[in-house]
């Protein structure tokens, strides 16, 4: 009864022991687990932070001049033009330039001043008025490091200016004061300058110019060819070469007294020179 006792005794306290086994090791495979979701958590959120940055522009303050030209065929100049201004209007900009005329082909020149944020969109709207897009260029200049040198030599300047104003009204001597207003006026005149320039900056990279030609198609059929017209052009071009041949025809009429003096006058001294050569050589 006692072997019984014991052996019961030693199988109960090896299931204790194999159930505490198993708890111990389900409570670390837990721990790692948990510790997983932890790590994809928080690489998940890097994630999605570094998805925003990409997604939303930063502002790095540079400074680009961008401007452009534009060639452009169209049906008819005079309704493309009046759309451009449209155009223009609607994208808040104006027009600085214009030239139209005519020579073989009507033509338009237009000089556009337009927001540097609606420029790409206003060069698409006005290439869709247009039959064929003859010349395209958009040429772009970066002058963030001009800007940045000229607005910290501004900062020094003004700085500086209002020194040597402390320093004006400190002076109790004429000569000394006379020397201090002329430094202060050279250098106020030097921070209108940098202002100038910073001024130049902002407009022009700010705001886009973009120089476009438009030029009128010549179809051989249509409402636009007049075959009378083209007769009479020709005809008009074959009378204007026929007078400019027969002033050519005129002035040498008229000049030819002068010109065959002047060759007989070449020819009698041809005539000495070969007379002299010969006795030279005998």
């Amino acid at each position: 009864m006692k072997n019984y006792s014991f052996i019961l005794l030693v199988a109960l306290v090896l299931l204790l022991l194999s159930c505490s086994g198993e708890s111990e090791v389900s409570s670390p495979e837990m721990a790692i687990m948990m510790d997983s979701a932890q790590v994809s958590s928080r690489s998940s959120g890097g994630a999605s932070r570094m998805q925003a940055e990409i997604l939303i522009p930063q502002d790095s303050g540079s400074k680009i001049q961008v401007n452009g030209s534009l060639s452009l065929e169209v049906d008819d100049i005079d309704k493309a033009s009046k759309m451009v201004r449209i155009l223009v209007l609607s994208h808040e900009g104006r027009i600085s330039n214009s030239d139209t005329g005519s020579f073989e082909q009507r033509y338009a020149n237009i000089t556009l001043l337009v927001p540097s944020s609606n420029f790409y969109q206003i060069i698409d709207d006005i290439k869709k008025l247009s039959v064929l897009v003859s010349n395209e260029n958009i040429y772009s200049n970066d002058v963030t490091e001009e800007y940045i040198d000229t607005e910290a030599r501004l900062s020094v300047m003004k700085d500086t200016e209002n020194r040597f104003s402390t320093l004006l009204q400190d002076t109790k001597n004429i000569d000394e004061a006379i020397k201090v207003e002329k430094e202060l006026m050279r250098i106020r005149g030097e921070i209108d300058s940098l202002q100038g320039r910073m001024n130049y900056f902002v407009k022009t990279t700010e705001n886009s110019v973009l120089n476009l030609r438009m030029v009128e198609s010549m179809p051989l059929t249509g409402d636009q060819w007049d075959a009378k017209k083209s007769i009479s052009d020709s005809l008009r071009n074959l009378v204007s070469f026929s007078k400019h041949v027969a002033d050519f025809l005129i002035g040498v009429l008229i000049f030819s007294p002068v010109i065959g003096v002047l060759g007989a006058l070449s020819y009698f001294v041809y005539r000495l020179a070969n007379r002299f050569m010969r006795r030279q050589r005998r």
